[in-house]
């Protein structure tokens, strides 16, 4: 670029749409950060990576090309400058910045600290992309502009600076704010190693006003806050000074033994929190010790992943909008450090939702590190919104990974996880039941191809001994999913050796595929029992399992609500025949004192069913008493009848609260609790 930029930022507000393509890794986060802070990200501080090849290109004739490589300018992450403009392109006329150059922070491990730095300079129609490695000397990525039919502007490398071969990815919108008329800039001699005829200009005005952050911990717990920028990383009390008009992200990473539970002051919710420095703020974390022999954390439901464009967000920006994932592909997705998950969390309760698959398909979650079993978290039928909880084992790097074997969106919730010191042991899954004939098999070839369940029937499975579970297991982490129904029904999952409870682990419709998570009591001869109303395939898969001595204590499970008129009771005929709740309603359901749930509970085991909703929506569970997440529990179309378990932390007065956002009939039963 050459010339002053002075007079292209003095107007005050521009903005700026980028979608750029590499390969590996398969995501990464890129931190923006402009001179003295006058530039933040308008939709948080960080923007996700992430593969999706469904934009079609179109590339315009002749440029020149930077190939040069670079070694990075003094002051390392500044904003060269921007103005708007309008151009021609295949698909129209589109508005883009017409010169512009931003560095980017690249951080591919999630670990605070940037791997690469990326400077993306756009001049009349030519693009390049070079990444600078944090030791100062760069690759050097060159790319052509493309569009697509949305007037998406694009950049394709033809090199990749990350792995080979290349090609990724990623968006991200940018507004420009803050008193930037004091901005200047000097032609320079390109000594950093760009060619003709493209020049550098830098940030040389006067220092932004700055104004003072300040920091606090509070509580029993322990854990660190540390802040994007240099400056905030707090083992008690901390300050900084940021530019003024800075966005300053700040993120809780809680001790393996406490929680994080919330922000105050500038800050408020569980998860990363944006301060804007127009005024000296301050900030306090509160972290909560963990019981030395509590075998499960709960939560406040925080959303993880969210792949569909435009459509909400993460609890830290974070695999936001990274697009459907590909027919067979898997996710590595990062989940401890996020959401209240500690680094050292053995495993997680997630609520994984599939929807907008155009053809059927499964989703295996499984621990990254380890080979992809066989067996499946949650099946789906093409159109099909389906979600279910999974308990799953965390493996390297604090990750789990999501195979996905149609092409599919895919949304990730947390709920709670186990500790290191928990007694619950996570499995990688295995197989235990496979009713279909000529389909796969079982972990051991026990319990395979042994048909429909007839309508009424009971099935003795043995768990014991199978998969990872040892004889002397109290209680099992199991997945059922049932698939072609003949009819509407339900099953039951319970104890053998005792009586059949009224309540169901899940409910379907004729030729429904339906999966659920259910943490069941062993029996007598180490099995579990399955009811099946009418008849039906079923498909079992064991995810882990708790020993003798924990405060995790199975129950037979016990109805504890039933909204619809004239179908069963409840344990106690409390929160019985309440009729469908309202769109955008909660309502507060007490669990302790009743169903074998003590007073003492901080968490239980729930069924929580959807039927007859009269139209699309979502349910959240969260503990009552606390502000209503951004997740959701079980996602739903009109008419559908959805069951999942839910993990859910017990609120004020011994409740839970559940929001509906569209009216709908709600069953819930409960099948164990925890206690301190």
């Amino acid at each position: 670029m050459r010339g002053s930029l002075a007079k292209m930022l003095s107007a005050g507000i521009a903005a700026l749409f980028i979608v750029g393509v590499f390969d590996a890794p398969s995501s990464a986060e890129l931190r923006p950060i402009a001179p003295g802070g006058a530039v933040q990200e308008g939709f948080g501080t960080e923007a996700i990576v992430t593969f999706d090849d469904a934009y079609g290109d179109a590339q315009p004739a002749g440029g020149d090309i930077i190939a040069a490589g670079a070694n990075a300018p003094s002051g390392g992450n500044f904003l060269l400058g921007v103005s708007a403009a309008m151009f021609d392109s295949p698909y129209g006329q589109r508005w883009f910045d017409k010169k512009t150059a931003v560095f980017w922070d690249i951080d591919t491990n999630f670990d605070g600290v940037p791997e690469y730095k990326a400077l993306f300079i756009n001049t009349s129609g030519e693009v390049s992309a070079v990444l600078i490695h944090a030791s100062g000397f760069g690759d050097v990525c060159v790319g052509y502009p493309t569009w697509d039919e949305t007037g998406f502007y694009g950049v394709e490398f033809e090199t990749s600076c990350l792995g080979n071969p290349a090609s990724f990815r990623f968006a991200a919108t940018f507004t420009f704010v803050g008193p930037l008329s004091n901005v200047t800039s000097s032609d320079r001699s390109p000594d950093a190693g760009w060619s003709d005829p493209i020049g550098n200009d830098s940030y040389n005005g006067p220092p932004l006003p700055s104004e003072t952050l300040t920091v606090s911990k509070n509580g029993n717990g322990d854990g660190e806050i540390t802040s994007n920028a240099l400056g905030i990383a707090c083992g008690a009390t901390c300050s900084a000074s940021f530019p003024q008009f800075a966005g300053v992200a700040l993120t809780n990473m809680p001790a393996v033994d406490s929680t994080f539970d919330g922000w105050s002051g500038a800050c408020t919710g569980v998860g990363p929190c944006v301060v804007p420095m127009n005024i000296a703020r301050s900030v306090t974390g509160t972290f909560s010790a963990i019981a030395s022999n509590s075998s499960f954390a709960a939560v406040s439901p925080a959303r993880l992943m969210e792949t569909r464009f435009d459509v909400g967000t993460t609890v830290d920006t974070r695999y936001r909008w990274i697009g459907q994932r590909d027919a067979g592909s898997v996710t590595q997705l990062r989940v401890a450090g996020r959401g209240g998950v500690p680094g050292g969390a053995v495993a997680v309760v997630l609520n994984v939702t599939v929807t907008r698959a155009e053809v059927p398909g499964f989703v295996t979650v499984f621990p990254c590190g380890s080979t992809r079993p066989s067996a499946s978290s949650l099946n789906f039928a093409a159109g099909q919104t389906v979600p279910n909880a999974v308990i799953a084992k965390v493996g390297v790097g604090g990750t789990v990974c999501l195979f996905t074997s149609a092409a599919t969106d895919l949304i990730v919730d947390v709920n709670g996880y186990f500790p290191s010191a928990s007694p619950f042991v996570a499995l990688s899954p295995a197989r235990l039941m496979e009713s279909r004939v000529g389909v796969g098999s079982t972990v051991d070839s026990q319990f395979w191809q042994i048909g429909q369940r007839a309508a009424g029937s009971v099935t003795e499975l043995r768990v014991a001994g199978r998969g990872g579970t040892p004889d002397t297991a109290v209680a099992v982490a199991l997945n059922v999913t049932v698939t072609g129904p003949q009819g509407p029904g339900f099953v039951t999952v319970f104890p053998c050796g005792s009586a059949r409870p009224s309540a169901s682990s899940l409910n379907f419709v004729a030729d429904q595929t339906v999966p659920n998570a259910v943490l069941a009591k062993v029996g007598s001869n180490g099995s579990v029992c399955i009811f099946t109303s009418v008849a039906t395939d079923l498909i079992v898969d064991v995810d882990g399992y708790f020993p003798v001595g924990l405060s995790f204590a199975a129950l037979s499970p016990a109805r504890l609500m039933e909204s619809r008129y004239g179908e069963g009771s409840t344990v106690d005929t409390r929160y019985w025949q309440l009729g469908p709740r309202a769109a955008g309603s909660v309502t507060e359901l007490k669990v302790t004192g009743r169903g074998g749930v003590p007073s003492n509970a901080v968490a239980v085991v729930l069924n929580v069913t959807v039927a007859g909703p009269q139209g699309p929506g979502f349910v959240t569970i969260f503990p009552c008493g606390s502000a209503l997440p951004g997740a959701s529990n079980l996602n739903y179309s009109t008419g559908q009848t959805v069951p999942n378990m839910v993990i859910a932390k017990v609120g004020a007065g011994g409740s839970v609260c559940l929001f509906t956002s569209a009216a709908t009939d709600l069953i819930v039963d409960v099948n164990g609790t925890f206690q301190p």
